[in-house]
């Protein structure tokens, strides 16, 4: 069994690298496959994207060895309640478990760009020639005192070692 706050942590790791890669979730088309495609869902998190509403949750079972009187739904039960238009995410996963969320997609972003996870840029980046030769910069080795930094959570480990 895992603890609650481990459960946690994980769901806390999962949102930062949604929100750092762009991740949304994945949206389910009357032509697809639903047995198929609903393997492929991305875990967010508690992350919800930029114009996302987040609908409604439903406990499912992940191993697949779940019963249909057990209180997690089986995958052949999601896969009958999943409706073409909507998004999925995991929004919490335990040992066993997940729960999986219901989003409605927004309306500003293209169909072909939500259909494959794709991140929209919202500015591009032009790079002006500076005659100079670029210079990298070392990554940081993450340490057992900076656990975050692997994800991008620097200043929020920082702030709270304060």
């Amino acid at each position: 069994m895992m603890s609650g706050n481990a459960i946690r942590n994980l769901q806390l790791e999962a949102a930062a690298r949604a929100a750092r890669v762009g991740v949304t979730p994945l949206v389910i088309w009357p032509e697809d496959n639903v047995a198929d495609v609903i393997r492929h869902i991305p875990n967010i998190g508690d992350y919800i994207p930029k114009g996302w509403r987040l609908d409604s949750t439903m406990f499912v079972d992940k191993t697949g060895l779940g019963a249909t009187y057990e209180p997690a739904m089986t995958f052949e039960r999601l896969c009958e309640e999943i409706k073409a238009g909507k998004g999925y995410a995991i929004v919490e996963e335990g040992q066993f478990q997940v729960y999986i969320g219901e989003f409605t997609p927004p309306r500003a972003v293209p169909a072909s760009h939500i259909a494959y996870n794709v991140h929209v840029p919202t500015k591009k980046r032009v790079s002006k020639p500076s005659g100079k030769p670029a210079v990298k910069r070392p990554k940081r080795k993450a340490t057992l005192d900076s656990p975050a930094d692997e994800y991008g959570l620097e200043r929020a480990a920082a702030t709270r070692r304060r």
